[in-house]
């Protein structure tokens, strides 16, 4: 009985993305539009926190909401340690895109030249560029050979090489978009290939500091006093570690760490010139679907808040195969500012959004430690940045 009644409590406080407008007339203040669409995620779907990082119009916003950790009632603060699961793979596409600039790699560099075993051996892993696996067009499956965080059953160099050497591609390489953990998982070994460093001493050196992240890392210990604990379920889990491919998931940022990510997303003033043109790079589009365009990680949808199903995703995504078109003079072109940019991330105890509108300096940033629907998460960024067009 008591469990009926809070379900139709929680009924009674949805509202639809576009019940909720604040007049043009009235001053920007975000609060409540963030309030009431966290509230309402938090308690649809079991979370016991959030950490939300926006920036209107330029100027930035910060909320926290319930608990890092429920056990001990410890808040969420701006200094939270939260796994961003596969926001992660912005970071290793902006190294890609800070190499190309530097001239040290090149977006059609084919794989073999940087995985030692394929060098020496004409196979098809061979001659997948760095733009293919960037814009999951690789043809490489979404966990190939088996779940990521099995680590596919690959757990050393030899085996990876040895999978990579026997794999024939379902379709031709580059006409399909399937999305591909172990292709990101690839890119960035191909990054530390070329520069000799390993994954977590290229993002310390050329993302982090630059951008003056100082609570991040890679795979940190899971005693760090700040780090939150996840949940399933209502249940907590283990934290995720990434030990093979950590370009794929494997970072752990606090929300404020994450706010000078999304003002360098942005692209706004302050941004270091070696972050802001790689950035460009990965914001412009690759890669056509029927639904979306591709940059280098980020996916690029049209922004309409008068379509009812923009706000309406589905509960999972769809990672494919789906037929992609490359598009052509793909490493000049410049991304339509109108467009959302978007991409979210999950580790077994974590969910993640990032959402842009780049022509109004607009963006917003969830972190929340528990895992749930994504067509949740993906609608609540969607219904903040609808609203949000109306202040």
């Amino acid at each position: 009985m008591i469990k009926d009644k809070f379900i139709a409590f929680c009924g009674l406080l949805l509202v639809t993305c576009h019940a909720f407008a604040i007049s043009p007339m009235q001053a920007p203040n975000p609060g409540p539009v963030i309030t009431k669409n966290i509230n309402q995620l938090m308690q649809k779907d079991h979370i016991p926190g959030v950490a939300v990082e926006l920036y209107l119009n330029g100027q930035p916003y910060s909320y926290y909401f319930g608990y890092r950790d429920l056990a001990h009632k410890l808040p969420v603060t701006s200094k939270t340690l939260f796994e961003i699961g596969s926001i992660t793979k912005l970071f290793t596409s902006l190294l890609l895109a800070i190499e190309v600039n530097q001239g040290n790699m090149q977006l059609n560099d084919p794989l073999g030249k940087y995985l030692p075993s394929l060098r020496q051996n004409i196979v098809p892993a061979s001659s997948i560029s760095l733009e293919e696996l960037a814009t999951h067009t690789s043809g490489l499956a979404l966990n190939s050979p088996l779940p990521l965080n099995a680590t596919f059953n690959i757990n050393t160099v030899n085996t990876l090489h040895q999978y990579l050497f026997n794999w024939k591609p379902a379709a031709p390489i580059g006409s399909q978009w399937q999305y591909s953990d172990f292709g990101i998982g690839l890119l960035g070994m191909s990054i530390e290939d070329k520069i000799g460093w390993p994954y977590n001493k290229l993002v310390e050196a050329y993302i982090f500091k630059p951008l003056k992240m100082k609570d991040s890392g890679i795979n940190v210990p899971s005693w760090r006093f700040d780090y939150a604990q996840g949940y399933s379920n209502g249940q907590a889990v283990p934290h995720m570690k990434m030990e093979m491919f950590p370009a794929t998931g494997a970072i752990e940022a606090s929300p404020r760490d994450m706010q000078h990510f999304l003002s360098a997303a942005l692209i706004l003033p302050g941004t270091p010139s070696s972050i802001s043109s790689a950035m460009k790079m990965t914001e412009a589009p690759y890669v056509q679907t029927s639904s979306m365009q591709q940059g280098l990680t980020w996916e690029m949808y049209s922004f309409d808040p008068e379509d009812p199903s923009f706000t309406a995703q589905p509960a999972d995504k769809n990672f494919g195969p789906m037929p992609a078109t490359q598009l052509t003079g793909s490493q000049s072109a410049v991304y339509d500012e109108g467009l959302l940019l978007q991409i979210t991330g999950a580790t077994t105890g974590f969910r993640s959004y990032i959402g842009l509108i780049p022509n109004t300096k607009t963006g917003v940033l969830i972190l929340a430690n528990s895992y749930f629907d994504e067509g949740d998460l993906v609608n609540t960024g969607r219904c903040i940045l609808v609203q949000l067009q109306h202040q």
